[in-house]
């Protein structure tokens, strides 16, 4: 709020100078309401854009009911509110606008041609195509995501579009070309502070650019929680002034941001508000290793033509209108990031096949990469052993019976893969397993090696009292398998979201497969936070009571040891549900 001189304020009488001072306050106050500066706005379904000509003045265009274009200094609401346009900062040396986002001129709206949406489309394609090199696939995907830049006010969710990779692979010319025909491009670096990016995103509200935004630490981060509030409606930062901390700011986050970066985001939750790519060290001749001066004066055509297109379909969009992805067995968050893209197919009614092939795609990178995730390694390991594709460790053979382990143990799978148990409890937990107290019955049976031994066949019952690691119902174990199951990735695209993945008897829970009839009883291993136990747990090595010999007629499943004399026919018991 500007100072106020009260000396400058006349005092009339019967009034005071805190009186008067508070008058003018109330008037400042009511004239700042009485003015906007936005990039863009709606009213009466007309969409008003900020623009610029070649003298640097700065105007609003609308379409009227003819469709005709109207050029405006500034627009007058029904309610007497003046909302003026956007301005462009100007260089503190050199006294120049500095073009910091991307804004259609005027001159070139002026000669532009209404294209129709898949003429249009193809024309940025190619373009696209002059100077990036990538699959058809994800040109396509570029394409829409760029025109969906344009729509993303009717919508409640944005995605980020993101370029990953190494130095020299190409990610910044992806950055810089997708961007720059997206809606009023922001160009951010990864040094600029991120009280700056989010002061200059509040004011246009356009398409955040993040070059090299490689960014340290995880949620707490700021320009992380800034990235995590971005991706939908609603969700404000609220920041103490540094000069006057009992004022407050108010910053909205939301709005597509296009990112090229090293490497992944270290919170999980902004690394799932992103569509992934990672370009390729082109080999195509015909891509130039830097952009052409005409380069510029293309983007300005090309921008002032999408500007013409937006204007005319802007009604033509529902925001309502989201495609059906029911016949897709993929996960939510990759479903919830691309719905709202899909509400650019209203126009370009062939871009749901694309958006369907692109889903599964991502699906399987998404479960390949999950797959070689530590937590990925320990469920493949499990499920491994549960279905005898591993073989276990020597000293867990006696845990088998045709091949196949009748439970699962953190200490098998700690044999297999070489880690400490507490780690893979930890992170078996975290996707969804759990463990129960249970006891296995392994009979091993004494066999005559002499002719002078009276006795034959003779068993010893040796009863052990184990740690069952399982999955407590379906739900759990489709949600696990969805996300951590690695899969022949050579085979057809469709057979690895339609084919259910069934879960192995010996890692089902003792209520897997209830009715809910009678209640089941489980004991159960669950706990609070790290080192506050609830309960006092048994260690997760497996234990063994004291053994009782009996004598048994069944000699089935006999295997001669190669340094003993016994052999092994687990059995396990249950009683009413409960595992003992």
């Amino acid at each position: 709020m500007s100072s106020i001189n009260t000396t400058s304020i006349p005092i009339e009488k019967g009034k005071t100078k805190e009186s008067d001072q508070s008058k003018s306050i109330e008037s400042n106050d009511q004239t700042q309401k009485s003015t906007k500066t936005l990039s863009f706005f709606e009213n009466n379904n007309t969409l008003y854009l900020d623009i610029i000509d070649s003298l640097n003045n700065f105007h609003f265009v609308h379409l009227n009911d003819q469709g005709k274009f109207i050029f405006e200094e500034y627009v007058t609401l029904q309610n007497g509110v003046k909302i003026f346009p956007c301005k462009l900062p100007i260089h503190h040396d050199s006294g120049e606008l500095v073009p910091v986002v991307g804004i259609p001129r005027k001159e070139e709206l002026e000669v532009a041609v209404l294209k129709k949406p898949n003429e249009l489309f193809e024309i940025l394609k190619s373009h696209i195509e002059k100077y990036v090199d990538a699959p058809d696939l994800e040109i396509r995907i570029y394409n829409y995501f760029l025109f969906f830049t344009w729509f993303y006010a009717k919508v409640n969710t944005s995605p980020y579009l993101r370029f990953i990779g190494d130095t020299g692979k190409g990610k910044s010319r992806f950055l810089t070309v997708i961007s720059d025909l997206s809606f009023y491009p922001i160009k951010a670096t990864g040094g600029s502070s991120t009280s700056g990016i989010m002061r200059f995103h509040e004011r246009w509200k356009g398409t955040l650019r993040i070059d090299e935004g490689d960014l340290q630490g995880g949620y707490d981060n700021p320009m992380i929680k800034f990235l995590n509030c971005g991706f939908e409606k609603g969700n404000y930062l609220i920041l103490s002034d540094k000069v006057d901390p009992k004022k407050q700011q108010i910053f909205d986050a939301y709005g597509p941001k296009v990112i090229a970066m090293r490497d992944t985001f270290k919170d999980n939750a902004t690394e799932s508000r992103c569509l992934s790519f990672t370009p390729q060290e082109t080999l195509n001749k015909k891509i130039p290793p830097e952009l052409p001066r005409c380069y510029n004066h293309e983007v300005e055509v090309l921008r002032a033509q999408i500007t013409i297109f937006v204007l005319h379909n802007w009604n033509k969009i529902d925001p309502d209108y989201f495609m059906d992805c029911d016949d897709l067995d993929i996960e939510s968050r990759l479903i919830q990031i691309s719905r709202p893209l899909s509400i650019i197919t209203q126009l370009f009614p062939d871009g749901e096949k694309d958006f369907k092939k692109y889903l599964i795609e991502r699906q399987i990178e998404l479960k390949r990469t999950r797959s070689e995730s530590f937590e990925g390694r320990i469920f493949n390991s499990v499920y491994g052993l549960a279905i005898g594709d591993i073989d276990v460790d020597e000293k867990f053979k006696e845990y088998l019976e045709n091949g196949i382990p009748k439970v699962i143990t953190v200490a098998m799978v700690a044999a297999d893969t070489t880690l400490k148990p507490s780690a893979i409890i930890g992170a078996l937990r975290s996707i969804g397993f759990t463990t129960i107290n249970t006891s296995i019955r392994l009979v091993k049976t004494k066999i005559q090696t002499n002719e002078n031994e009276d006795f034959n066949n003779v068993s010893i019952d040796n009863k052990r009292s184990v740690r069952k690691l399982i999955v407590s119902n379906e739900a759990r174990w489709t949600e696990i398998i969805k996300r951590y199951y690695s899969p022949d990735f050579d085979t057809e695209l469709t057979r690895i979201i339609s084919e259910p993945i069934a879960c192995p008897s010996n890692i089902q829970g003792p209520q897997y497969l209830s009715t809910g009839t009678s209640p089941v009883v489980i004991v159960s291993d669950i706990r609070g936070p790290r080192g506050a136990n609830t309960t006092s747990q048994p260690s997760f090595e497996d234990k063994t009571e004291k053994s009782t010999a009996h004598t048994t007629g069944n000699t089935s499943n006999i295997r001669q040891d190669e340094n003993s004399t016994f052999v092994t026919t687990p059995e396990i018991f249950e009683n009413n549900g409960v595992l003992s």
